[in-house]
């Protein structure tokens, strides 16, 4: 008499840290499964709202996982496209240093005017909850906020004597 063997296919886990702007619906968007497989498989609870630096664990392997991986990465290269277009562009980026006593939310708000998943976008790889004194963050410059000094002393009449008369009222 033969038996049959019964042979289960592991469910296979990826594991994602939680983005700043990312929520449970966004990897079930992406993955293509219901937002509740997503929350029991993390252990997470549907009802309520998670903070950046959680686990996210998504029962996806193989092509799923690069289709879901690509999804990520347009969605947030989408979300700082429109956000850049919406400040007039960016002009080119720069390396700030991180100092003693910065945060990652003190450099982004304060420092630099940008809202934090956008630094996060342009430095995927680092963890901002760990940052270092002497490290390097890359920041987008922001057309909005470039001033050419020529236009500070330029003179405010196109022709000399000759000014709108908004410049001449006190």
């Amino acid at each position: 008499m033969l038996s049959e063997a019964v042979v289960e296919h592991e469910i296979q886990y990826a594991s994602f840290t939680l983005r700043h702007g990312e929520r449970l619906d966004h990897f079930a968007r992406w993955s293509q499964l219901p937002v509740e497989v997503i929350a029991e498989s993390s252990g997470l609870n549907l009802s309520r709202l998670y903070r950046a630096g959680i686990e996210i664990l998504v029962p996806i392997e193989g092509e799923g996982l690069a289709a879901l991986q690509t999804a990520r990465d347009a969605h947030h290269t989408k979300r700082a496209e429109g956000y850049l277009a919406s400040r007039g562009g960016a002009v080119g980026s720069e390396f700030i240093t991180v100092r003693t006593g910065d945060n990652a939310t003190t450099i982004a708000r304060d420092q630099q005017g940008l809202p934090l998943w956008l630094v996060e976008t342009f430095n995927p790889s680092v963890d901002l909850d760990q940052l270092r004194p002497g490290q390097l963050l890359m920041m987008p410059i922001l057309a909005d906020i470039v001033v050419d000094a020529g236009d500070l002393y330029a003179a405010p009449c196109a022709e000399p004597g000759v000014c709108p008369d908004s410049l001449l009222e006190d």
